[in-house]
């Protein structure tokens, strides 16, 4: 769903073929980034007052940034809508596609199917930078996910700064090693 043009034009083909369609949501609202500041609200209220397919007839206007958001967001509305079994990683995820996109139905076609991840390869004496889950204290926090910006774990840092008793890790491979060294965000082998 993260490529609304090319997702939807496979749905069309698997439709106009008879095939089912499982669809992966791997969805964010991103809504957040778009307007800073005190505006957001003020300009959210106008932009979801517009309907999903009001632009659909005036391609004249699909070059405005506002626009190409909206004809994104009725292709992935349609290919939530044609699919025939969805996929979310997430209770919260699966909701947030029934609000955002205003398809209460698609609950009845969604299946959790959570993130995994690859168990660790050994490699080398890991006693040094070693962690067993299994012996984490109660009140730890665990972050699985990529290490990188737009997973937040500078966030997770920043908001925890007023809690030293409570441990936390993050678990996951690494796709910014800059934004690793710049935040001090540690690595360490973890055993479950």
């Amino acid at each position: 769903m993260q490529t609304a043009d090319h997702g939807s034009q496979q749905v069309e083909n698997a439709k106009a073929h008879n095939i089912p369609i499982a669809l992966s949501t791997i969805y964010w609202n991103m809504d957040h980034i778009y307007v800073p500041g005190a505006w957001r609200r003020f300009f959210r209220a106008i932009y979801d007052s517009i309907p999903l397919n009001f632009f659909e007839s005036k391609p004249f206007l699909h070059g405005l940034p506002i626009v190409r958001r909206k004809m994104k967001q009725l292709k992935i509305r349609n290919m939530l809508f044609e699919a025939d079994l969805l996929f979310p990683n997430s209770y919260a995820e699966g909701e947030q596609l029934v609000t955002d996109f205003g398809l209460p139905a698609i609950r009845s076609k969604s299946v959790l199917v959570t993130n995994g991840i690859e168990p660790l390869k050994k490699a080398g004496n890991q006693s040094e930078h070693h962690i067993d889950l299994n012996s984490m204290p109660d009140n730890s926090i665990l972050q699985v996910g990529r290490i990188e910006p737009i997973k937040g774990q500078l966030n997770v840092i920043k908001g925890l700064m007023g809690h030293p008793e409570i441990p936390l890790v993050f678990l996951g491979a690494i796709s910014d090693i800059k934004y690793m060294e710049e935040n001090n965000i540690r690595f360490v082998f973890v055993s479950a």
